[in-house]
C-alpha cells in the first residue's frame, strides 16, 4: 500500500499522459498475420472523429494510421491497399488491411494507394470460454454456436463493463456473425 502512494502522483500523471492523447492511432491492437495482411482494432474513441462517408476524411486518418504502423511495427507500407472497415456502434471499428501486389512497382515505390470498404452499423459479438465469469447484468443476450459461447450487445455499457467483457472475450466481426445470429441457440439466462 507505501508503494501506490508513493507513486500515486506519478501514476496519475502517467494515467493523465496516456488518456490525453487524441491522434487516432495513439491507441490500437495490431496483428500482423503477416507480410500482407494487418488487422488493427480502434475503440469507439479512436474512432468519434472520423466521417465513414468522406473519402477525404478517411484517407486522411488512415495515414496517420499507416505512419503508427510504420514506425511502431517497422513495417514496410507501400502500394496499394485493399481495406475493410467494421464499425459497431458499442466497441469501435475493426479494419482488415490486405496488400496487393501490383506489377507497377515504380509507380508505388513510396507511396501509399488503397481501396476502402466500409461495413457501417456491423454487429460484433464476443466470443467467451466461461458466460460465469462476467456479472449477469451483462449476459442477456448469449448465443451457443458449435459448442461456443457469445454475448451480442443490445445497449450501450460503460467503459468498464466493455474492458471486462473485452478482457474474457475475443471479438468477433464479418460474415460469421450472420451465421452465429441465425444458426446459434439464443439462451435465456
Amino acid at each position: 500500500m507505501k508503494y501506490i502512494k508513493k507513486y500515486k502522483e506519478q501514476f496519475s500523471y502517467l494515467i493523465f499522459n496516456l488518456l490525453s492523447y487524441n491522434n487516432i492511432g495513439d491507441y490500437m491492437k495490431v496483428i500482423i498475420i503477416d507480410d500482407d495482411n494487418i488487422i488493427v482494432f480502434l475503440n469507439k474513441f479512436n474512432i468519434k472523429n472520423i466521417d465513414f462517408d468522406s473519402k477525404e476524411n478517411i484517407e486522411k486518418n488512415f495515414r496517420n494510421i499507416f505512419l503508427r504502423l510504420k514506425h511502431i511495427y517497422n513495417l514496410n507500407i507501400k502500394g496499394y491497399y485493399n481495406i475493410n472497415i467494421y464499425t459497431d456502434k458499442f466497441y469501435g471499428a475493426v479494419l482488415e488491411i490486405e496488400h496487393e501486389d501490383i506489377e507497377y512497382f515504380d509507380y508505388f515505390d513510396n507511396k501509399v494507394d488503397m481501396r476502402v470498404n466500409v461495413v457501417s452499423d456491423s454487429k460484433f459479438l464476443y466470443k467467451i470460454k466461461d458466460i460465469f465469469c462476467l456479472d449477469k447484468t451483462l449476459l442477456n443476450n448469449i448465443y451457443l454456436f458449435k459448442n461456443d459461447y457469445y454475448i451480442e450487445l443490445k445497449r450501450k455499457i460503460s467503459d468498464y463493463e466493455l474492458g471486462l467483457i473485452l478482457e474474457n472475450s475475443d471479438l468477433i466481426y464479418g460474415d460469421i456473425v450472420n451465421d452465429i445470429l441465425k444458426l446459434g441457440i439464443n439462451l435465456n439466462i
